[in-house]
């Protein structure tokens, strides 16, 4: 047809040239001519196995040949139509300019339907990498499935471990009534021992004469007894530094606790921040609807509109003009806004990296908060029997106590001894002292284990709060998933009624072929505009590099923690060893006690046991103040180590709002896009309205089936990551119950073991007020 339009311009140039002058018939008939000529002339291009059709082109006829006669009627029918279609809004022109015009818009027709096809078979390669990302996800989603089966596992393991853990607490229970019963049973026989002792003191009044003669055999039998104090003295020392340093590790086992409950909060304000992302991805899909919604409105308008365009030359030829500049700026524009959704898909899933990392890092410290829970159980029983068996030192330095001051009385006679027992008596006014100081840290302790009860209460209020917002949320989250769900199956019988429309195009789509020459330079427009997209792709992986190495700081942090956690389970274990050497040894000095007690068969083996314990009380009244000493430089040191604490936190909170401030910053730009997207979308409205029919047609249908597969996908992805979003939170909602269940399970154990402290601080307060009152009769 080309080769027919130009043999047929060549002869109009010719013929004008010579100017003939005749009539309005003889030019008819000469033009006529020309046309014969010029078919016959594109025939003798033919190959000689065509076959020859008569054909009526605007009321002349003429033999073309082809190799397909439906064809080449069709053909010539369409030539005809739109030959007659330019007459009638062009009726001054003749049969040559009529035929150029033609040519030129069928040329124009076909040059249209090149370029959709080339746009086509690009939508179906975006399809099918589209279609292997999927794969490629789905293999991801088994993969992450099969970790969150492994992790149902460990936490499997993790239950049996509490479990074990709390049989192995209700033996030590076990163990400590035993203990105490033991006790109880030791201070009656000290009772009836005092009894006894009475019974020798009287005894012991009718041989004071006999025993004033043996008074240096008294004295030999002192210095070996304060010999064998001065040993007990150094062993209780070492004791005393063991309890000190199990009361250090409890502390530091307290700071880990609270520096692992702020790394939680910090993770729960990145599951926030991810959700945000979500509720700004369900926005953008409602926005796509009302897109799809206004293209089904703008074709309407456009059918209604079709006739007065057709009929009105100029206007035709303005917009035509018009259609061709903005034809290409809009597709460098829309091409734009496709690159800028790649980048939005891209901040995405990169989005969804991160929220996976955040919820892996949540794990690992609510495990450790459970290691950590479990090992402060552990130190709590420990202390309480630390302050069991110091209870039991004090008790029986109270009973020496009174044996002493029964031993003075009984040997007011000796002269010798007047001034010792003067001494002994500001003694026991020193232990007095001492005691009061015991009594007032007992009560201290007492106190502070009362204040954390309640703040652990509310710990357990919050944690009731995080899980009614949680189940909150999962329900938003379960509405959401379904809504989108439908709206996928809404789309994808658009996408088939779209692709049916499509098909059904493919038979106009041969009619389109003058626009080859503006596709060329749209094309050049585009590979001009390619540069500046290339240097948006290179910001946004930047940006994405910056926000890598911030999840690799973050790792590495969670790996100190960890690192932290084993060794203090390490200080743990020690602690535990140290504790059954104390034992083991507070056993052995109850023993040498005891042998000491059956060794004093007399008189003077008593007042020697009796100026032991007194070496013994002076001693532990030193070790005291000693311990008061080294625990104020302890709490200095944990004071400064808390400090520290602080700052790491308060630096790790300033970089978290550093991150929100480029997320905002990017939020922005994404709107500044999506406001430049509305303008181009306006500005497409525009240009359809002015297209012709045909054309409209088919470039709308193609544009909705473009638009609807972009939103099909994008739907797909936003279900995908919904669906393991809501995975995630449910798991983490039963992790959060689960943490709660043990935090009322330890409150109710703190509870019980305050009440049996308190009990036992209200029995040793009674017992010390009986012997202070024992005491102070005995000086009177």
């Amino acid at each position: 047809m080309k080769k027919i339009a130009g043999i047929v311009q060549s002869h109009i140039e010719s013929s004008t040239s010579k100017r003939f002058d005749v009539t309005f018939v003889q030019k008819n008939a000469y033009f006529r001519h020309l046309e014969q000529s010029a078919i016959k002339e594109a025939q003798s291009l033919n190959t000689p196995d065509r076959i020859s059709v008569n054909v009526d082109i605007y009321g002349t006829s003429y033999k073309i040949v082809g190799s397909n006669e439906a064809y080449m009627k069709q053909i010539a029918k369409r030539v005809d139509e739109q030959m007659r279609s330019i007459s009638k809004a062009y009726s001054h022109l003749d049969t040559p300019r009529l035929a150029v015009l033609t040519a030129v818009r069928m040329t124009e027709e076909a040059a249209r339907v090149n370029q959709l096809e080339g746009e086509l078979k690009s939508l179906q390669q975006e399809k099918a990498s589209i279609i292997q990302e999927l794969e490629v996800l789905k293999t991801l989603n088994g993969k992450q499935e099969e970790q969150y089966a492994k992790l149902q596992e460990e936490y499997g393991n993790l239950k049996d471990d509490r479990k074990a853990l709390s049989d192995k607490l209700t033996a030590t229970e076990a163990t400590f009534k035993q203990h105490e019963a033991e006790s109880s049973k030791q201070a009656k026989e000290q009772e009836a021992e005092n009894l006894r002792h009475k019974n020798k003191v009287q005894e012991l009044e009718r041989q004071l004469s006999e025993q004033r003669n043996s008074n240096t055999q008294l004295q030999n039998k002192l210095r070996a007894s304060e010999q064998n104090v001065q040993r007990e003295k150094s062993e209780h020392d070492k004791l005393s530094a063991q309890l000190k340093a199990v009361q250090q590790r409890e502390e530091a086992a307290k700071a880990d606790g609270q520096q692992l409950k702020v790394n939680v909060d910090k993770l729960e304000m990145q599951k926030k921040g991810l959700q945000e992302s979500l509720q700004s991805a369900e926005a953008e899909t409602k926005k796509l609807q009302q897109h799809v919604q206004e293209a089904n409105e703008r074709e309407n308008k456009l059918r209604s509109e079709l006739d007065g365009v057709l009929q009105n030359e100029k206007s035709w030829q303005k917009l035509a003009e018009k259609r061709n500049e903005e034809l290409s700026g809009l597709e460098t524009k829309i091409l734009a806004v496709s690159e800028e959704l790649e980048k939005n898909e891209q901040q995405l899933q990169f989005a969804t990296k991160e929220a996976n990392a955040a919820r892996q890092g949540l794990q690992v410290e609510q495990d450790k908060l459970k290691r950590t829970a479990g090992e402060l159980e552990e130190l709590r029983i420990k202390l309480k029997q630390a302050l069991s068996d110091r209870g039991t030192a004090i008790m029986k330095a109270e009973a020496s106590e009174a044996e002493k001051n029964r031993l003075q009385e009984e040997i007011q006679s000796m002269g010798e001894r007047i001034s010792e027992l003067a001494e002994e008596s500001k003694g026991y006014a020193q232990l007095a002292e001492a005691s009061e100081v015991e009594k007032n840290r007992l009560q201290n302790e007492i106190q502070s284990l009362v204040d954390r009860i309640q703040g652990m209460e509310e710990e357990a209020k919050n944690y009731d709060q995080l899980v009614e917002s949680g189940e909150a949320e999962n329900e938003q989250l379960r509405k959401k998933v379904h809504n989108l769900e439908d709206r996928i199956r809404i789309l994808q019988e658009e996408s088939q009624d779209y692709a049916l429309l499509a098909e059904t195009s493919e038979a106009e789509k041969n009619h389109l072929q003058v626009e080859v020459q503006n596709l060329e330079e749209r094309i050049r427009g585009l590979k001009e505009e390619t540069g500046v997209h290339a240097q948006l792709v290179e910001a946004s992986e930047a940006e994405k590099k910056r926000l890598s190495e911030k999840i690799e700081s973050l790792g590495e942090k969670i790996q100190k923690l960890q690192e932290e956690s084993r060794e203090y389970a390490q200080l743990v274990e020690a602690s535990e060893a140290e504790k059954e050497q104390l034992q083991t040894e507070i056993q052995s000095l109850d023993e040498r006690i005891r042998e000491l007690r059956e060794e004093s068969g007399g008189y003077a083996q008593l007042a020697e046991a009796s100026e032991a314990e007194k070496s013994r009380l002076n001693e532990m009244v030193q070790s005291l103040g000693d311990r008061i000493c080294s625990l104020e430089e302890e709490a200095k040191g944990y004071a400064q180590l808390a400090e520290e604490q602080e700052q790491a936190r308060k630096d790790a909170e300033q970089q978290e709002q550093a991150w929100r401030t480029q997320l905002a910053s990017a939020e922005q730009e994404l709107a500044s896009w999506r406001e430049i997207e509305a303008d181009l979308q306006r500005q497409l409205n525009t240009w359809q309205q002015e297209c012709a029919a045909s054309s409209e047609k088919v470039e709308d249908l193609n544009e909705q089936y473009d638009a609807l597969q972009q939103e099909k996908g994008q739907m797909s992805e936003q279900l995908r990551q919904i669906t393991e979003g809501y995975e995630i939170v449910s798991h983490e909602y039963h992790l959060l119950k689960s943490a709660k269940e043990l935090d009322q399970e330890n409150t109710q154990k703190l509870e019980q073991e305050y009440r049996r402290l308190k009990e036992d601080y209200a029995k040793l307060q009674t017992e010390y007020d009986e012997w202070i009152e024992l005491i102070e009769q005995d000086n009177n």
